[in-house]
Protein backbone atom coordinates (compact mmCIF):
# COMPACT_ATOMS: atom_id res chain seq x y z
CA UNK A 1 0.00 0.00 0.00
CA UNK A 2 2.80 2.40 0.86
CA UNK A 3 4.36 1.82 -2.55
CA UNK A 4 1.05 2.19 -4.43
CA UNK A 5 -0.05 5.37 -2.67
CA UNK A 6 -3.18 6.91 -4.20
CA UNK A 7 -3.23 4.10 -6.79
CA UNK A 8 -4.61 1.96 -3.99
CA UNK A 9 -7.70 4.20 -3.71
CA UNK A 10 -9.97 2.00 -5.89
CA UNK A 11 -9.65 -0.74 -3.28
CA UNK A 12 -10.91 1.42 -0.43
CA UNK A 13 -14.67 1.08 -1.18
CA UNK A 14 -14.30 -2.66 -0.61
CA UNK A 15 -11.91 -2.52 2.37
CA UNK A 16 -12.94 0.46 4.47
CA UNK A 17 -16.56 -0.71 5.03
CA UNK A 18 -15.20 -4.02 6.34
CA UNK A 19 -13.00 -2.22 8.86
CA UNK A 20 -15.88 0.03 9.89
CA UNK A 21 -18.16 -2.99 10.31
CA UNK A 22 -15.59 -4.62 12.58
CA UNK A 23 -15.47 -1.52 14.76
CA UNK A 24 -19.25 -1.20 14.91
CA UNK A 25 -20.04 -4.79 15.81
CA UNK A 26 -21.22 -5.54 19.32
CA UNK A 27 -18.60 -7.38 21.35
CA UNK A 28 -20.25 -7.11 24.74
CA UNK A 29 -22.43 -5.18 27.11
CA UNK A 30 -21.81 -3.74 30.53
CA UNK A 31 -25.15 -3.24 32.28
CA UNK A 32 -25.11 -1.95 35.87
CA UNK A 33 -28.18 -2.68 38.02
CA UNK A 34 -30.40 0.36 38.12
CA UNK A 35 -31.62 0.20 41.74
CA UNK A 36 -30.42 2.94 44.05
CA UNK A 37 -29.82 0.47 46.85
CA UNK A 38 -27.44 -1.60 44.76
CA UNK A 39 -25.61 1.49 43.52
CA UNK A 40 -24.98 2.43 47.13
CA UNK A 41 -23.68 -1.06 47.82
CA UNK A 42 -21.31 -0.80 44.87
CA UNK A 43 -20.11 2.62 45.99
CA UNK A 44 -19.39 1.31 49.47
CA UNK A 45 -17.15 -1.43 48.12
CA UNK A 46 -19.68 -4.26 47.64
CA UNK A 47 -18.47 -7.22 45.62
CA UNK A 48 -20.61 -7.58 42.47
CA UNK A 49 -20.85 -10.74 40.40
CA UNK A 50 -19.92 -10.84 36.76
CA UNK A 51 -21.78 -12.81 34.10
CA UNK A 52 -19.47 -13.49 31.15
CA UNK A 53 -20.92 -14.65 27.85
CA UNK A 54 -18.48 -16.32 25.46
CA UNK A 55 -18.44 -16.06 21.69
CA UNK A 56 -20.25 -19.35 21.36
CA UNK A 57 -23.07 -18.18 23.61
CA UNK A 58 -22.15 -20.06 26.80
CA UNK A 59 -22.41 -18.07 30.01
CA UNK A 60 -20.35 -18.32 33.17
CA UNK A 61 -20.85 -16.39 36.40
CA UNK A 62 -17.83 -15.03 38.27
CA UNK A 63 -18.65 -14.29 41.88
CA UNK A 64 -16.55 -12.40 44.37
CA UNK A 65 -18.19 -14.57 47.04
CA UNK A 66 -16.75 -17.98 47.88
CA UNK A 67 -18.49 -20.24 45.35
CA UNK A 68 -17.88 -23.34 47.47
CA UNK A 69 -19.86 -21.89 50.37
CA UNK A 70 -22.55 -20.17 48.34
CA UNK A 71 -25.81 -22.05 47.93
CA UNK A 72 -28.10 -21.99 44.91
CA UNK A 73 -30.39 -19.72 46.88
CA UNK A 74 -27.56 -17.26 47.45
CA UNK A 75 -26.74 -17.35 43.74
CA UNK A 76 -30.33 -16.45 42.91
CA UNK A 77 -30.23 -13.53 45.34
CA UNK A 78 -26.88 -12.34 44.04
CA UNK A 79 -28.14 -12.47 40.46
CA UNK A 80 -30.48 -9.58 41.18
CA UNK A 81 -27.58 -7.28 41.85
CA UNK A 82 -25.13 -8.69 39.32
CA UNK A 83 -23.36 -6.56 36.77
CA UNK A 84 -23.30 -8.38 33.44
CA UNK A 85 -20.19 -8.26 31.29
CA UNK A 86 -20.43 -10.04 27.96
CA UNK A 87 -17.17 -10.25 25.99
CA UNK A 88 -16.15 -11.82 22.70
CA UNK A 89 -12.37 -11.57 22.87
CA UNK A 90 -11.79 -12.48 19.23
CA UNK A 91 -13.60 -9.31 18.27
CA UNK A 92 -11.22 -7.28 20.43
CA UNK A 93 -8.29 -8.35 18.24
CA UNK A 94 -10.39 -7.67 15.17
CA UNK A 95 -11.15 -4.13 16.32
CA UNK A 96 -7.46 -3.40 16.92
CA UNK A 97 -6.61 -4.71 13.45
CA UNK A 98 -9.41 -2.65 11.89
CA UNK A 99 -8.13 0.53 13.54
CA UNK A 100 -4.61 -0.21 12.34
CA UNK A 101 -5.90 -0.66 8.80
CA UNK A 102 -7.80 2.62 8.86
CA UNK A 103 -4.67 4.40 10.04
CA UNK A 104 -2.67 2.96 7.16
CA UNK A 105 -5.32 3.94 4.63
CA UNK A 106 -5.42 7.49 6.00
CA UNK A 107 -1.63 7.78 5.99
CA UNK A 108 -0.79 6.29 2.60
CA UNK A 109 -3.96 7.02 0.60
CA UNK A 110 -5.05 10.37 2.07
CA UNK A 111 -7.03 11.70 -0.89
CA UNK A 112 -8.89 8.46 -1.49
CA UNK A 113 -9.61 8.10 2.21
CA UNK A 114 -11.22 11.51 2.68
CA UNK A 115 -14.84 10.32 2.15
CA UNK A 116 -14.37 8.00 5.13
CA UNK A 117 -12.53 10.43 7.38
CA UNK A 118 -15.54 11.54 9.44
CA UNK A 119 -16.72 8.01 10.16
CA UNK A 120 -13.20 6.86 10.98
CA UNK A 121 -12.65 9.78 13.35
CA UNK A 122 -15.88 9.05 15.18
CA UNK A 123 -15.07 5.36 15.55
CA UNK A 124 -11.50 5.99 16.67
CA UNK A 125 -12.72 8.52 19.25
CA UNK A 126 -15.13 5.92 20.62
CA UNK A 127 -12.39 3.27 20.66
CA UNK A 128 -10.16 5.53 22.76
CA UNK A 129 -12.42 4.62 25.71
CA UNK A 130 -12.45 0.89 24.96
CA UNK A 131 -11.89 -1.48 27.87
CA UNK A 132 -8.88 -3.27 26.31
CA UNK A 133 -5.54 -1.47 26.14
CA UNK A 134 -4.58 -2.89 22.71
CA UNK A 135 -7.60 -1.23 21.13
CA UNK A 136 -6.94 2.04 22.97
CA UNK A 137 -3.32 2.06 21.75
CA UNK A 138 -4.44 1.65 18.15
CA UNK A 139 -7.16 4.27 18.59
CA UNK A 140 -4.72 6.94 19.78
CA UNK A 141 -2.30 6.16 16.98
CA UNK A 142 -5.09 6.42 14.41
CA UNK A 143 -6.40 9.71 15.84
CA UNK A 144 -3.10 11.42 15.06
CA UNK A 145 -2.90 9.82 11.63
CA UNK A 146 -6.39 11.01 10.74
CA UNK A 147 -5.55 14.61 11.60
CA UNK A 148 -2.39 14.50 9.50
CA UNK A 149 -4.28 12.88 6.63
CA UNK A 150 -6.82 15.70 6.78
CA UNK A 151 -3.98 18.25 6.83
CA UNK A 152 -2.37 16.76 3.72
CA UNK A 153 -5.66 17.03 1.82
CA UNK A 154 -6.71 20.40 3.24
CA UNK A 155 -3.55 22.52 3.54
CA UNK A 156 -3.73 26.13 4.68
CA UNK A 157 -4.27 28.82 2.05
CA UNK A 158 -1.28 29.97 0.05
CA UNK A 159 0.62 32.72 1.83
CA UNK A 160 -0.85 31.90 5.24
CA UNK A 161 1.45 32.47 8.23
CA UNK A 162 3.45 29.47 9.49
CA UNK A 163 1.45 27.28 11.82
CA UNK A 164 -1.88 28.02 10.13
CA UNK A 165 -4.23 25.10 9.58
CA UNK A 166 -7.39 24.83 7.52
CA UNK A 167 -10.86 24.84 9.03
CA UNK A 168 -11.18 21.10 8.44
CA UNK A 169 -8.01 20.40 10.40
CA UNK A 170 -9.04 22.77 13.16
CA UNK A 171 -12.32 20.86 13.55
CA UNK A 172 -10.47 17.56 13.70
CA UNK A 173 -8.12 18.94 16.37
CA UNK A 174 -11.10 19.96 18.49
CA UNK A 175 -12.07 16.29 18.62
CA UNK A 176 -8.63 14.68 18.80
CA UNK A 177 -6.62 16.88 21.17
CA UNK A 178 -8.96 16.59 24.19
CA UNK A 179 -8.88 12.82 23.73
CA UNK A 180 -5.08 12.85 23.61
CA UNK A 181 -5.02 14.82 26.85
CA UNK A 182 -7.36 12.30 28.46
CA UNK A 183 -5.16 9.49 27.19
CA UNK A 184 -2.25 10.78 29.22
CA UNK A 185 -4.20 9.79 32.34
CA UNK A 186 -4.63 6.19 31.17
CA UNK A 187 -3.68 3.47 33.67
CA UNK A 188 -1.60 1.55 31.12
CA UNK A 189 1.93 2.75 30.41
CA UNK A 190 1.86 1.50 26.85
CA UNK A 191 -1.24 3.53 26.10
CA UNK A 192 0.28 6.71 27.54
CA UNK A 193 3.46 6.15 25.54
CA UNK A 194 1.35 5.81 22.38
CA UNK A 195 -0.45 9.04 23.22
CA UNK A 196 2.88 10.84 23.57
CA UNK A 197 3.98 9.50 20.22
CA UNK A 198 0.75 10.84 18.71
CA UNK A 199 1.52 14.28 20.14
CA UNK A 200 5.01 14.09 18.68
CA UNK A 201 3.65 13.21 15.22
CA UNK A 202 1.19 16.11 15.36
CA UNK A 203 3.93 18.52 16.37
CA UNK A 204 6.13 17.41 13.51
CA UNK A 205 3.29 17.62 11.02
CA UNK A 206 1.51 20.80 12.15
CA UNK A 207 4.07 22.74 14.27
CA UNK A 208 3.28 23.90 17.78
CA UNK A 209 1.03 26.90 17.05
CA UNK A 210 -2.27 25.10 16.30
CA UNK A 211 -1.67 22.81 19.30
CA UNK A 212 -0.56 25.48 21.77
CA UNK A 213 -3.64 25.63 24.00
CA UNK A 214 -3.59 21.87 24.49
CA UNK A 215 0.19 21.52 24.85
CA UNK A 216 0.08 23.81 27.88
CA UNK A 217 -1.89 21.12 29.70
CA UNK A 218 0.54 18.25 29.09
CA UNK A 219 1.38 16.53 32.41
CA UNK A 220 4.63 14.91 33.55
CA UNK A 221 5.09 11.37 34.83
CA UNK A 222 8.05 9.95 36.73
CA UNK A 223 7.98 6.50 35.16
CA UNK A 224 11.12 5.86 33.12
CA UNK A 225 9.26 4.63 30.03
CA UNK A 226 7.00 7.66 29.97
CA UNK A 227 9.89 10.00 30.73
CA UNK A 228 11.73 8.61 27.71
CA UNK A 229 8.68 9.24 25.50
CA UNK A 230 8.32 12.77 26.93
CA UNK A 231 12.03 13.33 26.38
CA UNK A 232 11.53 12.48 22.71
CA UNK A 233 8.63 14.93 22.54
CA UNK A 234 10.42 17.98 24.00
CA UNK A 235 13.07 18.40 21.26
CA UNK A 236 10.27 18.15 18.69
CA UNK A 237 8.47 20.98 20.48
CA UNK A 238 11.69 23.02 20.49
CA UNK A 239 12.23 22.45 16.78
CA UNK A 240 8.60 23.17 15.89
CA UNK A 241 8.23 26.34 17.94
CA UNK A 242 11.77 27.65 17.51
CA UNK A 243 14.40 28.09 20.21
CA UNK A 244 13.45 31.64 21.19
CA UNK A 245 9.72 30.96 21.39
CA UNK A 246 10.15 27.68 23.27
CA UNK A 247 12.79 28.89 25.78
CA UNK A 248 10.29 30.57 28.19
CA UNK A 249 8.02 27.52 28.11
CA UNK A 250 10.98 25.24 28.72
CA UNK A 251 12.25 27.28 31.66
CA UNK A 252 8.85 27.78 33.31
CA UNK A 253 7.05 24.47 32.67
CA UNK A 254 9.15 21.63 31.29
CA UNK A 255 12.67 22.08 32.67
CA UNK A 256 11.64 22.01 36.37
CA UNK A 257 9.99 18.64 35.87
CA UNK A 258 13.03 17.36 33.99
CA UNK A 259 15.45 18.59 36.65
CA UNK A 260 13.42 16.95 39.39
CA UNK A 261 14.26 13.61 37.74
CA UNK A 262 17.96 14.32 38.41
CA UNK A 263 17.57 14.25 42.18
CA UNK A 264 19.67 11.67 44.07
CA UNK A 265 16.62 9.70 45.23
CA UNK A 266 15.53 9.06 41.63
CA UNK A 267 16.44 5.67 40.08
CA UNK A 268 19.61 5.66 38.01
CA UNK A 269 17.69 4.82 34.85
CA UNK A 270 15.38 7.81 35.30
CA UNK A 271 18.33 10.15 35.84
CA UNK A 272 20.04 8.79 32.74
CA UNK A 273 16.94 9.38 30.63
CA UNK A 274 16.63 12.92 32.00
CA UNK A 275 20.24 13.72 31.12
CA UNK A 276 19.72 12.34 27.63
CA UNK A 277 16.67 14.58 27.22
CA UNK A 278 18.75 17.57 28.35
CA UNK A 279 21.38 16.75 25.74
CA UNK A 280 18.74 16.55 23.01
CA UNK A 281 17.19 19.81 24.15
CA UNK A 282 20.54 21.60 24.19
CA UNK A 283 21.09 20.59 20.59
CA UNK A 284 17.83 22.26 19.55
CA UNK A 285 18.11 25.27 21.84
CA UNK A 286 21.19 26.52 19.95
CA UNK A 287 23.17 27.39 23.09
CA UNK A 288 24.27 25.13 25.92
CA UNK A 289 25.27 27.82 28.42
CA UNK A 290 21.78 29.20 29.25
CA UNK A 291 20.47 25.69 29.74
CA UNK A 292 23.42 24.77 31.94
CA UNK A 293 22.87 27.86 34.09
CA UNK A 294 19.39 26.56 34.83
CA UNK A 295 20.73 23.09 35.52
CA UNK A 296 23.52 24.20 37.84
CA UNK A 297 21.15 26.54 39.69
CA UNK A 298 19.58 23.36 41.04
CA UNK A 299 22.92 22.17 42.46
CA UNK A 300 21.43 21.79 45.91
CA UNK A 301 19.20 18.93 44.71
CA UNK A 302 21.63 17.26 42.33
CA UNK A 303 24.04 14.51 43.20
CA UNK A 304 27.07 15.74 41.29
CA UNK A 305 28.89 12.47 40.78
CA UNK A 306 25.71 10.62 39.95
CA UNK A 307 24.88 13.21 37.29
CA UNK A 308 28.36 12.95 35.79
CA UNK A 309 28.06 9.16 35.70
CA UNK A 310 24.67 9.40 34.04
CA UNK A 311 26.07 11.82 31.45
CA UNK A 312 28.96 9.49 30.67
CA UNK A 313 26.53 6.59 30.28
CA UNK A 314 24.35 8.67 27.96
CA UNK A 315 27.36 9.59 25.81
CA UNK A 316 28.45 5.94 25.63
CA UNK A 317 25.00 4.77 24.50
CA UNK A 318 24.75 7.61 21.96
CA UNK A 319 28.08 6.62 20.42
CA UNK A 320 27.06 2.96 20.30
CA UNK A 321 23.88 3.90 18.45
CA UNK A 322 25.63 6.24 16.04
CA UNK A 323 23.95 9.37 17.47
CA UNK A 324 27.07 11.47 17.15
CA UNK A 325 25.35 14.84 17.46
CA UNK A 326 23.77 13.81 20.75
CA UNK A 327 27.10 12.49 22.01
CA UNK A 328 28.84 15.77 21.11
CA UNK A 329 26.18 17.75 22.95
CA UNK A 330 26.55 15.40 25.90
CA UNK A 331 30.26 16.10 26.01
CA UNK A 332 29.53 19.83 25.97
CA UNK A 333 27.12 19.43 28.87
CA UNK A 334 29.69 17.37 30.75
CA UNK A 335 32.38 20.01 30.29
CA UNK A 336 30.02 22.78 31.40
CA UNK A 337 29.00 20.77 34.45
CA UNK A 338 32.56 19.95 35.50
CA UNK A 339 33.76 23.52 34.99
CA UNK A 340 30.77 25.13 36.70
CA UNK A 341 31.77 26.91 39.94
CA UNK A 342 30.76 25.12 43.12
Amino acid sequence: MQALGESFAPMLPQLVPLAIASLEQDDGTFLPDSSDEEEEEGASGGDPNLAVTGQGGSTARLSALDSDDASDEDDDDDAARARHLSVRTGVTDEKAAALHALGLYAKHVPLGFQPYLGAALSLAARAANYFHEDVRCQAYEVLGQLVLSCHSCHPPPAGAPPGTVSGEVAQALEVVCPLLLEGLEDDERGVVAEVLRAWRELLQGLTALPLARWLEKLPWDAAEELLAAAGDLLPVMAAAAGAEAYAPVLAAQHLPGLLSRLRPQQPEGVRGVAVGALAELAEHMQAVEPLMRLVTSEADILQFHGLVAALVQTIRVALQQGAEATAVTGFQLLVELVEAPA
